[in-house]
């Protein structure tokens, strides 16, 4: 058994869960290893060996919309690490009325593009998956 000390998911059953609960129950246990789970490890690798697996790029946002978005990101990234330990948000970068965000999952950049969609209406949504479903490169154009 393992506890990733930066995010506190455990391993155990051949996978990484994300529970406070279990982190606590474990944390005291005898047999318990500390390792940091493959995602904290590529990330602490360095931003030059992050290979993302998602991407989000949002355009034309309002700039009084764009803390309000980006807060929004945040909290999926929240929940959706909360679910899956492997599901991160590597990245946020605003830029004028441009928000890019790179993730280690392909499918949280997808959920990221789906909803912002729907809590902002009007805009135009496209997602392109690559060869094998590695990569997402999802598209939103704030209108």
């Amino acid at each position: 058994m393992k506890i990733c000390p930066q995010c506190h998911a455990v391993y155990f059953d051949k996978h990484w869960h994300s529970n406070k609960f279990l982190h606590q129950a474990y944390n005291w246990h005898t047999k318990v290893g500390y390792e940091l789970c493959p995602e904290d490890r590529w990330l602490k690798g360095g931003a030059a060996a992050v290979n993302y697996e998602g991407e989000v790029i949002l355009k034309n946002i309002p700039k009084e919309k764009i803390q309000e978005i980006v807060q929004q990101i945040r909290n999926i990234g929240k929940r959706a690490t909360a679910r899956d330990p492997e599901d991160k948000i590597i990245k946020i970068e605003i830029k004028g009325r441009q928000v890019r965000v790179l993730t280690t999952e392909n499918q949280l950049a997808a959920s990221i593009g789906k909803q912002i969609d729907e809590a902002h209406k009007g805009g135009k949504l496209d997602i392109k998956w690559s060869k094998d479903d590695q990569l997402a490169r999802v598209d939103w154009d704030y209108k």
